[in-house]
Protein backbone atom coordinates (compact mmCIF):
# COMPACT_ATOMS: atom_id res chain seq x y z
CA UNK A 1 0.00 0.00 0.00
CA UNK A 2 1.47 3.21 -0.56
CA UNK A 3 0.34 6.55 1.00
CA UNK A 4 1.26 9.85 -0.62
CA UNK A 5 1.73 12.54 2.04
CA UNK A 6 2.05 16.50 1.28
CA UNK A 7 4.57 16.84 3.96
CA UNK A 8 7.33 17.62 4.89
CA UNK A 9 7.73 19.99 2.77
CA UNK A 10 9.84 23.10 1.56
CA UNK A 11 7.46 26.23 1.53
CA UNK A 12 4.07 26.04 3.35
CA UNK A 13 2.24 23.22 5.46
CA UNK A 14 4.62 21.76 7.44
CA UNK A 15 7.59 23.63 6.11
CA UNK A 16 10.33 21.50 7.65
CA UNK A 17 11.55 19.55 4.56
CA UNK A 18 14.17 19.65 2.25
CA UNK A 19 14.83 22.08 -0.39
CA UNK A 20 12.89 21.10 -3.65
CA UNK A 21 10.94 18.87 -1.25
CA UNK A 22 6.97 18.59 -2.30
CA UNK A 23 6.02 15.70 0.35
CA UNK A 24 6.98 12.12 1.06
CA UNK A 25 5.75 8.86 -0.58
CA UNK A 26 4.66 6.47 2.77
CA UNK A 27 4.90 2.07 1.80
CA UNK A 28 3.18 0.18 3.94
CA UNK A 29 3.57 -3.77 3.87
CA UNK A 30 -0.34 -4.32 4.40
CA UNK A 31 0.37 -7.91 5.09
CA UNK A 32 2.92 -7.55 8.24
CA UNK A 33 1.06 -4.25 9.33
CA UNK A 34 3.85 -2.02 9.92
CA UNK A 35 5.47 1.13 7.95
CA UNK A 36 7.74 -0.61 5.12
CA UNK A 37 9.67 3.06 3.84
CA UNK A 38 9.36 6.45 3.56
CA UNK A 39 10.85 8.40 0.94
CA UNK A 40 11.18 12.41 0.48
CA UNK A 41 9.52 13.18 -3.07
CA UNK A 42 11.26 16.02 -4.86
CA UNK A 43 9.48 18.30 -7.35
CA UNK A 44 10.31 17.49 -10.61
CA UNK A 45 13.22 15.13 -10.46
CA UNK A 46 15.06 13.23 -7.24
CA UNK A 47 18.03 14.88 -7.51
CA UNK A 48 16.20 18.38 -6.86
CA UNK A 49 17.87 20.69 -4.85
CA UNK A 50 17.08 24.25 -5.81
CA UNK A 51 14.49 26.37 -3.49
CA UNK A 52 10.56 26.04 -4.89
CA UNK A 53 10.01 29.25 -2.87
CA UNK A 54 8.65 32.05 -4.49
CA UNK A 55 7.98 30.24 -7.93
CA UNK A 56 4.39 29.06 -9.33
CA UNK A 57 5.04 25.47 -8.39
CA UNK A 58 6.15 25.88 -4.58
CA UNK A 59 2.79 24.95 -3.70
CA UNK A 60 3.25 21.50 -5.68
CA UNK A 61 1.48 18.69 -3.93
CA UNK A 62 1.20 14.58 -3.94
CA UNK A 63 -2.09 13.96 -4.63
CA UNK A 64 -2.95 10.47 -5.70
CA UNK A 65 -1.36 7.39 -6.61
CA UNK A 66 -1.94 5.11 -9.57
CA UNK A 67 0.40 1.52 -9.57
CA UNK A 68 0.99 0.19 -12.45
CA UNK A 69 -0.71 -3.26 -13.72
CA UNK A 70 2.44 -5.20 -12.35
CA UNK A 71 2.46 -3.16 -8.99
CA UNK A 72 6.36 -2.59 -9.58
CA UNK A 73 5.68 1.12 -10.64
CA UNK A 74 3.26 3.88 -8.97
CA UNK A 75 2.86 7.06 -10.82
CA UNK A 76 1.49 9.95 -8.17
CA UNK A 77 -0.18 13.20 -9.67
CA UNK A 78 0.92 16.38 -8.54
CA UNK A 79 -0.86 19.07 -7.83
CA UNK A 80 -1.23 21.83 -5.59
CA UNK A 81 -2.27 22.79 -2.53
CA UNK A 82 -4.79 25.70 -1.31
CA UNK A 83 -3.95 29.11 -1.64
CA UNK A 84 -4.97 32.54 -1.90
CA UNK A 85 -6.95 33.10 -5.24
CA UNK A 86 -4.37 35.95 -6.53
CA UNK A 87 -1.74 33.82 -5.94
CA UNK A 88 -0.65 31.33 -9.01
CA UNK A 89 -0.20 27.73 -8.22
CA UNK A 90 1.05 25.21 -10.67
CA UNK A 91 2.35 22.06 -11.45
CA UNK A 92 3.59 20.15 -14.15
CA UNK A 93 4.60 16.58 -13.34
CA UNK A 94 3.59 13.29 -12.48
CA UNK A 95 5.99 11.76 -9.83
CA UNK A 96 7.13 7.93 -10.78
CA UNK A 97 8.41 5.50 -8.21
CA UNK A 98 10.31 1.81 -8.43
CA UNK A 99 8.24 -0.13 -6.05
CA UNK A 100 9.60 -3.33 -6.97
CA UNK A 101 11.29 -4.15 -3.49
CA UNK A 102 8.96 -1.89 -1.04
CA UNK A 103 11.30 -1.87 1.64
CA UNK A 104 13.04 0.05 -0.43
CA UNK A 105 11.58 2.40 -3.42
CA UNK A 106 13.14 4.72 -5.43
CA UNK A 107 12.19 7.82 -6.86
CA UNK A 108 12.65 7.78 -10.80
CA UNK A 109 12.40 10.92 -12.92
CA UNK A 110 9.32 12.37 -13.17
CA UNK A 111 7.03 12.73 -16.32
CA UNK A 112 6.52 15.93 -17.65
CA UNK A 113 3.03 17.03 -18.77
CA UNK A 114 0.82 20.20 -19.01
CA UNK A 115 0.02 22.59 -16.45
CA UNK A 116 -2.53 21.74 -13.93
CA UNK A 117 -3.10 23.22 -10.78
CA UNK A 118 -5.31 21.95 -7.42
CA UNK A 119 -6.12 18.44 -7.40
CA UNK A 120 -5.94 16.43 -10.55
CA UNK A 121 -7.76 13.14 -11.28
CA UNK A 122 -5.59 10.89 -13.36
CA UNK A 123 -7.10 7.42 -15.04
CA UNK A 124 -4.90 4.26 -15.90
CA UNK A 125 -6.73 2.59 -19.26
CA UNK A 126 -8.98 -0.70 -19.08
CA UNK A 127 -6.10 -2.39 -20.25
CA UNK A 128 -2.98 -0.95 -18.31
CA UNK A 129 -1.31 0.80 -20.98
CA UNK A 130 -2.06 4.06 -20.79
CA UNK A 131 -2.39 6.68 -18.19
CA UNK A 132 -4.27 9.98 -19.14
CA UNK A 133 -3.74 13.10 -16.82
CA UNK A 134 -6.00 16.64 -16.78
CA UNK A 135 -3.90 19.63 -17.55
CA UNK A 136 -6.26 22.16 -15.84
CA UNK A 137 -4.75 24.90 -16.73
CA UNK A 138 -3.78 24.38 -20.44
CA UNK A 139 -6.53 22.72 -21.38
CA UNK A 140 -5.40 19.42 -22.50
CA UNK A 141 -5.10 15.93 -21.41
CA UNK A 142 -1.18 14.26 -21.66
CA UNK A 143 -1.46 10.83 -22.52
CA UNK A 144 1.77 8.71 -20.97
CA UNK A 145 2.41 5.30 -22.20
CA UNK A 146 2.97 3.58 -18.57
CA UNK A 147 5.36 0.73 -20.24
CA UNK A 148 8.08 3.99 -21.69
CA UNK A 149 6.95 6.59 -19.35
CA UNK A 150 6.80 8.99 -21.65
CA UNK A 151 3.70 11.07 -22.91
CA UNK A 152 2.77 10.03 -26.23
CA UNK A 153 0.15 12.74 -27.49
CA UNK A 154 -1.81 15.55 -25.68
CA UNK A 155 -5.57 16.10 -26.52
CA UNK A 156 -6.88 19.76 -26.29
CA UNK A 157 -10.30 19.57 -24.09
CA UNK A 158 -13.14 21.63 -22.28
CA UNK A 159 -11.88 24.55 -20.31
CA UNK A 160 -10.08 23.57 -17.18
CA UNK A 161 -10.60 19.85 -17.17
CA UNK A 162 -9.85 18.31 -13.45
CA UNK A 163 -11.07 14.84 -13.84
CA UNK A 164 -10.78 11.93 -16.79
CA UNK A 165 -12.33 8.21 -17.14
CA UNK A 166 -12.02 6.04 -20.34
CA UNK A 167 -14.08 3.57 -21.80
CA UNK A 168 -13.28 0.90 -24.92
CA UNK A 169 -15.33 -1.63 -25.83
CA UNK A 170 -12.13 -3.92 -26.21
CA UNK A 171 -10.42 -3.03 -23.15
CA UNK A 172 -13.16 -1.93 -20.38
CA UNK A 173 -13.35 0.96 -17.91
CA UNK A 174 -10.58 2.47 -16.93
CA UNK A 175 -9.31 1.32 -13.21
CA UNK A 176 -9.58 3.39 -10.18
CA UNK A 177 -7.38 4.78 -8.00
CA UNK A 178 -7.19 3.30 -4.74
CA UNK A 179 -8.06 -0.18 -3.04
CA UNK A 180 -10.39 -1.45 -5.79
CA UNK A 181 -7.49 -0.95 -8.55
CA UNK A 182 -5.52 -4.83 -7.35
CA UNK A 183 -7.90 -7.92 -7.31
CA UNK A 184 -7.82 -10.17 -4.59
CA UNK A 185 -5.97 -13.59 -4.69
Amino acid sequence: MVVPQRGPREVHQRADGSLCQVGQLAVIDAVAEKLAAQLPVFYGEATCRTSIAGKPHERAALQYAMPSPDGKTVFVEVGTLYGPPNVVAESRFVAVFDLSDPYRPVQLPSIPVGAGNDTRDHALTGDGKLLLVPNSLDNSVSVIDVGSRQVVRTIPTVTKPTRVVTFSEAVGASKPAGPATHAHK
